[in-house]
């Protein structure tokens, strides 16, 4: 009896891969040279109106050293891996405390900033996404039409794209680019944490075992992340906006809507970690239609928004406490960041793990 079909191809054995240590000490590098900076000059500091959770005991000042202590803590833990490989399963209760102490380092201002700057680019990478799929026509390119169509109708129709709502965002677009060097400065931290979250996981044989059995599961509860958010958003196209400023503008209502755009093309991302064209690009996308999605580029956005959503989520529970338990559980369940940003980090961790079969530590 012929039994090749009915037999798996073995599993490639474990490699231990030296890139997230790199990754994790340079990280840990850039971080203790901004901390550097920001104790020079004060007024730069990062943490001088930060929301993050360390910031509740500590001053600007001093979590900004606390930042300088960790990032060459994790250069030093770094340097040692690299240097001694056979050493890097004893790194990993240190490293893990540099993971969950940089949890401690942020606040939702990478959260806001990197929400709204995806907002403001989503009109343009929309629009040539819409070329490209008509361009290639067929059932694609008519669902994408509906759904720009019912966009545009919603839009409209509400009142909420007027001249004066699409100035105004267009002048607030130099706001935001003159706000890049503080993004920068949240992106530094973010660094930081994923990075070290990453070498963490790295020594979790029996945790990367388990996400792998689990990731279409997992994928598919972070999926729905974004889902509450996005149509809280969307209530402010109606006469009961909810979680809105009281000084709801067109131009107000136009960013909701923008917002609540970039919440579902997460939701599509996400699921794209469990579909096809997570891994081949479509044939559609220009210069590298069919072609190999670099694990890295799914990976490194993936990983960084789960260490963005993350840490917005401790911020966000604390605001909620102070209107009462019925406020904390508002804000919950409409923005349940603190299950979101693990979710997708573990069904980023999943996409990771299914793509590299058999390599699980480093």
């Amino acid at each position: 009896m012929d039994t090749t079909r009915l037999t798996s191809p073995p599993l490639r054995p474990p490699t231990r891969s030296r890139a997230p240590w790199f990754l994790a000490g340079g990280a840990s590098g850039l971080a203790a040279l901004a901390a550097t900076w920001w104790t020079i000059q004060p007024s730069a500091n990062h943490f001088a109106e930060e929301d993050a959770l360390l910031r509740t005991w500590f001053s600007g000042g001093q979590t900004a050293a606390i930042m300088l202590a960790l990032g060459l803590l994790g250069t030093v833990l770094a340097a040692a891996a690299l240097r001694l490989p056979a050493t890097r399963r004893r790194l990993a209760a240190p490293a893990a405390l540099v993971a969950s102490a940089s949890l401690g380092l942020l606040g939702m201002g990478a959260l806001m900033s990197t929400g709204y700057l995806v907002a403001a680019t989503l009109p343009v990478a929309g629009l040539i996404v819409l070329v490209q799929v008509v361009r290639r026509g067929g059932a694609p390119a008519g669902a994408v039409l509906i759904g720009a169509g019912a966009l545009a109708a919603l839009g409209l129709g509400s009142g909420v794209v007027t001249g004066e709502a699409v100035s105004g965002i267009a002048h607030l677009m130099p706001r935001l680019v003159a706000e890049l060097p503080e993004v920068a400065g949240h992106y530094v931290v973010v660094a930081l944490l994923a990075t070290w979250v990453v070498v963490t996981l790295g020594s979790a044989d029996r945790a990367a075992a388990w996400t792998a059995r689990h990731r279409r599961t997992l994928t598919l509860l972070a999926a729905l992340g974004p889902v509450p958010y996005a149509l809280t958003r969307l209530t402010w196209l109606t006469p009961w906006p909810l979680l809105a400023p009281d000084d709801l503008t067109a131009g107000t209502r136009l960013w909701g809507l923008m917002l609540a755009a970039s919440a579902w093309v997460g939701v599509v991302l996400t699921i794209g970690l469990i579909r096809p064209w997570g891994e081949v690009f479509p044939r559609w996308v220009p210069t590298v239609g069919g072609r190999s999605v670099p694990m890295w580029f799914v990976a490194v956005p993936g990983g960084l928004v789960a260490a963005v959503v993350t840490a917005a989520a401790i911020p966000f529970l604390v605001i909620g406490f102070r209107e009462g338990f019925v406020g904390v559980a508002a804000y919950a369940l409409i923005m349940p960041f603190w299950a979101w940003g693990p979710l997708l980090g573990l069904a980023v961790w999943g996409h990771v793990l299914h793509r590299r079969r058999g390599v699980t530590t480093w």
